[in-house]
């Protein structure tokens, strides 16, 4: 709790305004039991997860149902030669629950897929600009 003076110009000139001002805070016992709470509650809403480690292409991937949306969703990270590659997959819940996590799965794979030969295209298309300009 601390004071503070406010000097403020009306219209018959200026005016002196005193206000105490409290600042509140939860307590952190509360902090950190609200904390573990929302880690609970995300943790709870994985249904899978995974890494992939090869050659030159490493990266992971999880699939998580959004109560929000009642959609499933997945969300991947990925790294070739360098470069980022992140994406999300949505799935109905419903769906989810009728073909299971392996169908997700599958579109990740072809959401992978489809943003690895994107990359690899662009690259290359822009490796023959540069070769044929030159």
């Amino acid at each position: 709790m601390f004071d503070t003076t406010v000097v403020g110009l009306g219209g018959d000139g200026p005016k002196h305004v005193t206000a105490t001002v409290t600042e509140k805070r939860a307590p952190t016992d509360e902090s950190v039991r609200l904390l573990r709470e929302m880690e609970a509650a995300s943790e709870a809403s994985v249904v899978a997860a995974g890494r992939l480690s090869h050659n030159s292409l490493s990266g992971s991937w999880y699939i998580f149902q959004d109560s929000m949306t009642l959609r499933a969703r997945a969300k991947y990270v990925y790294k070739l030669n360098g470069e980022d590659i992140t994406g999300e997959v949505e799935l109905d819940h419903r769906d989810l629950a009728q073909l299971g996590v392996h169908a997700m799965l599958e579109k990740v794979c072809d959401a992978v897929c489809r943003r690895l030969a994107e990359s690899i295209t662009l690259d290359a298309y822009a490796t023959m600009i540069n070769d044929h300009g030159s």
